[in-house]
């Protein structure tokens, strides 16, 4: 729950509540009760928030006009930015292709294994993958890198119609995700297995399927804003997927 200025997505509250409002000093605490119902809910003794009128947000599909061509000129355009922009903190390298090479000693040398595991397992969906225990809870943070770019991967997937594929990965990833992430990785982790992530990672990804060169690298910019790699982070999972999709459907489109 936050102010206007606070990222959208399906796991986020906003209101309109002012910036400037400091929650401690209010007097809500971690650990307080909420009681929730049809139009509001509590917190604590003291704050109540009316929901009556609120909407909710959902992302708008991706236009069904994209081809194999746009979806090619995208992906170029996102590494173009991605050699320019990218950290060396998380996993935002792997936007770039060709592969970078990664310093030994980056989180993306020690992912690059159970990615490209991750990636042959979509393939040939071999029984009893080892990836999800070495990629979820990868990275600091509250959603740390491996575990959002897991979540890209899912709303990429969801975003160019292959839900089942998101799905077969949360399938095998919410075991592991119990004891090797936290409470709120693994609410993320599940709102993306459903196809939600946020709003800006939804609009770069349209901009990559539809080859919007022109729009890419103000909405990779917006989408990279949000925690302190995770845009990054799950940026790289979704480019991942999609790069993925003719070798795993068999086909072009």
């Amino acid at each position: 729950m936050g102010h206007a200025s606070m990222h959208t997505s399906s796991l986020n509250l906003v209101t309109n509540i002012p910036a400037s409002v400091n929650w401690p000093a209010s007097g809500i605490r971690i650990g307080d009760k909420v009681q929730i119902s049809n139009d509001q809910f509590r917190v604590g003794n003291r704050f109540v928030f009316h929901t009556g009128t609120a909407t909710r947000w959902s992302p708008a599909p991706v236009p069904a006009t994209w081809t194999a061509a746009s979806l090619e000129a995208g992906l170029a355009a996102v590494s173009e930015v991605g050699e320019c922009l990218s950290p060396d903190e998380g996993l935002g390298r792997f936007v770039q292709m060709p592969r970078p090479q990664f310093d030994n000693r980056s989180i993306c040398a020690y992912a690059a294994a159970p990615i490209d595991d991750l990636s042959h397992w979509l393939l040939d969906m071999r029984p009893d993958p080892d990836w999800p225990s070495r990629l979820l809870g990868l990275g600091p943070g509250l959603t740390p890198s491996g575990d959002d770019f897991i979540g890209g991967m899912m709303i990429a997937f969801h975003g160019i119609g292959d839900g089942r594929i998101a799905k077969n990965i949360w399938r095998v990833a919410a075991p592991h995700a119990v004891t090797a992430t936290n409470a709120v990785s693994r609410a993320h982790l599940q709102s993306a297995a459903e196809g939600y992530g946020s709003a800006a990672l939804h609009e770069v990804l349209s901009a990559i399927l539809c080859g919007r060169g022109e729009d890419i690298r103000s909405a990779i910019e917006r989408a990279v804003a949000i925690g302190h790699t995770s845009g990054w982070d799950a940026l790289a999972g979704a480019v991942t997927a999609v790069r993925m999709r003719s070798a795993i459907k068999g086909e072009t489109r």
